[in-house]
């Protein structure tokens, strides 16, 4: 009985450190950022129109309530947007044209809109203490026929504040919401028994957003 016993063992011996060489690895890789001289980042992201149950994104129905002038407090949410820059001498530029049906070459029916754009700014004071701007807005209104870089004007998102230099100057997870402005929102609900101005079919304009040293 004994020599089955010491037998038994040895093979449990023998065959443990095959099964080791099956042990699971986990691998996750991480980027090292840092930042020398001028760096200026903009990303701008689309909300897909499924999220949050068909509620926020694009595409969307120019007759959803959600983009009408005056139905919701800023619009029906869109994208987002974040930007980051090492230098308090910075400005941000947007520009674009009215939304027109595809099909409307002649651009002769325009359906003019307005982005409100969220945006809270954290940086670093002179006197090295951490500090966060109150959440801030800006709009862009495609009435005011600002289609090119050299028509728009240049925003200080700042506003003058003092930061540390060197210092990293930014704003996470801004949203972005779009309206159509009264006017066309008056065209859009004139037209919806008719189809004529503004026929089926799809809708697109181009905006574009522009971040910039001002030294």
């Amino acid at each position: 009985m004994k020599r089955i016993v010491l037998i038994i063992t040895i093979i449990f011996l023998v065959l443990a450190p095959a099964y080791s060489a099956y042990e699971i690895q986990r691998t996750k890789e991480f980027t090292l950022m840092a930042g020398y001289e001028t760096v200026l980042y903009l990303e701008i992201d689309e909300i897909p129109a499924q999220s949050n149950q068909y509620i926020a994104g694009m595409p969307f129905n120019i007759e959803d309530f959600q983009v009408q002038a005056g139905t919701t407090e800023h619009g029906r949410e869109i994208a987002t947007w974040n930007m980051l820059s090492n230098t308090p001498e910075f400005g941000l530029k947007i520009w674009g044209e009215p939304m027109y049906h595809v099909d409307d070459t002649e651009k002769k029916n325009p359906l003019n809109y307005v982005l409100n754009i969220q945006y809270m700014l954290g940086y670093y004071l002179e006197n090295g203490s951490l500090g966060n701007s109150e959440s801030k807005w800006l709009e862009f209104d495609s009435t005011d026929g600002i289609a090119t870089e050299g028509d728009a004007e240049l925003i200080d998102l700042l506003g003058g504040v003092s930061t540390s230099a060197g210092t990293f100057i930014g704003s996470l997870g801004g949203s972005i919401f779009f309206e159509f402005t009264p006017a066309t929102s008056q065209e859009i609900m004139n037209d919806m028994d008719v189809d004529e101005k503004f026929p089926e079919g799809e809708y697109t304009a181009t905006v574009t957003f522009k971040l910039e040293v001002t030294q």
